[in-house]
């Protein structure tokens, strides 16, 4: 299954949710049973909140293989989803066309009727057969996860292990309960993935943010192990070591553009990368390298072709 939960606070938007994909057809109709998700996709999981444009994202969960139809060569579907209604109905066809069985939460960012120079943010919901617009919060996936995650929004402690040092650029200084929020649902959804009572949600934790109009991935980098201190005296830095110490590190979302479906997450101690571009292929890719700064080479070639297709795209909509 899943769990991807939306929040709109101050006309801001964040997005939180795993990577795991859960592969089950028991009880399911042959039409479901189409488009297979493979081992790969299976181990690495995959990028369930999508970036389409910079004022559109899509987020699915539940039965794969329709968001998979959906998402994927999206741009060579000749499908108008620069206008926000059409968008609407398209994702909400793919839901339909799952027996209501693949769920959505669509975000946009758009210019206000009232005032063009203004931009207005929608979170748009569609599960059960209906369309829920105008929404502050919306999750979708797993019921039990989500009661999970709002108990442990609401603890300081942490319940179950999580990294030892965690860098995250959060942002939104200057709109303090947007950024408390924030803060509070990745450590939420960081301790559901990590329960073992709930084996739908696992992964790495990713997090969409609105920022200067237009959506982007959060970047953080996590370090696993035991501190060393650099020099023996108090409040001296401290290290983690490498794999021969046991420890590890991985950088999730590193060298991404704002407004771009690709996603990465390097592992430091294996020494390779995974780039996920959902719009091309659910099939993550695989980068073997031996530090970040090569495998930032793939990113940065992934991410110029996304542009590209997004690019030739816009233009056919406006011919």
């Amino acid at each position: 299954m899943t769990l991807v939960v939306a929040r709109l606070i101050n006309n801001e938007i964040f997005v939180v949710a795993d990577t795991k994909f859960t592969i089950s057809h028991e009880g399911k109709p042959p039409s479901s049973r189409r488009n297979i998700v493979t081992q790969a996709e299976q181990y690495f999981g995959g990028l369930k909140v999508i970036i389409l444009f910079p004022g559109l994202f899509v987020a699915f969960a539940n039965e794969i293989s329709f968001a998979k139809d959906a998402v994927e060569k999206i741009y060579d579907k000749k499908i108008n989803l620069i206008h926000k209604d059409r968008a609407i109905d398209y994702f909400f066809d793919q839901h339909c066309k799952s027996q209501y069985q693949t769920d959505f939460i669509i975000g946009f960012i758009c210019n206000s009727d009232n005032n063009p120079e203004n931009f207005e943010k929608e979170i748009v919901k569609i599960s059960e057969g209906h369309i829920e617009r105008g929404k502050n919060v919306a999750y979708i996936g797993d019921k039990d996860a989500f009661t999970k995650f709002q108990n442990y929004s609401l603890l300081k402690e942490l319940k179950h292990p999580s990294p030892n040092f965690t860098l995250r650029r959060l942002g939104k200084e200057s709109n303090p309960d947007f950024q408390q929020n924030l803060t509070n649902s990745i450590h939420a959804i960081d301790q559901v993935i990590r329960d073992p009572e709930i084996p739908t949600v696992d992964g790495v934790c990713t997090t969409l943010t609105s920022e200067n109009n237009e959506f982007r991935y959060m970047e953080s980098m996590e370090f696993f192990g035991k501190p060393i201190p650099i020099k023996k005296e108090p409040n001296s830095p401290v290290y983690f070591g490498g794999a021969a110490e046991g420890s590890d590190n991985r950088q999730i979302g590193a060298y991404l553009v704002p407004g771009v479906g690709v996603f990465s997450v390097f592992l430091d101690s294996g020494k390779f990368g995974v780039i996920y571009n959902p719009a091309e292929s659910f099939n993550p890719e695989i980068v073997h390298c031996d530090s970040m700064e090569e495998f930032a080479k793939s990113i940065k070639k992934r991410t110029d072709e996304a542009i590209e297709k997004i690019k030739i795209y816009q233009e056919s909509q406006f011919l």
